[in-house]
């Protein structure tokens, strides 16, 4: 047996499981300008300009916060979540960013959140 074997194994178990983890997503190129555009809230901006920009929220959660959403399916999706305080101005701002891809016997994504 060759003193290199355990070397090369290693690295092609390292390129296979890389491979996995870093599946492209089919939607990535279409969920960076949404997450782009959920960046233009900021602190400050009132909910009704949201609201102009991005239509009724999908979802309103407890305390004032607001969902709005973008979601190709079950790893693919945008999410704008704004809390806003008694002046209905945005408190804070969170805008998730969620890729990946699923085939038979895999499974990759990845998630990206900001707060500002």
């Amino acid at each position: 047996m060759n003193s290199h074997t355990p070397h090369i194994a290693l690295a092609c178990i390292t390129l296979v499981v890389a491979g996995c983890v870093l599946v492209p997503s089919p939607y990535s190129e279409r969920l960076k300008p949404i997450a782009e555009s959920y960046s233009s809230v900021k602190s400050g901006t009132s909910r009704m300009e949201v609201e102009a920009q991005f239509g009724k929220p999908s979802q309103e959660e407890e305390a004032g916060s607001c969902v709005w959403e973008t979601r190709f399916d079950e790893l693919n999706y945008a999410r704008l979540l704004v809390s806003f305080d008694r002046q209905n101005k945005a408190e804070k701002v969170e805008i998730t960013r969620a890729h990946g891809k699923s085939g038979p016997g895999y499974r990759a994504s990845a998630i990206s959140t900001r707060t500002k």
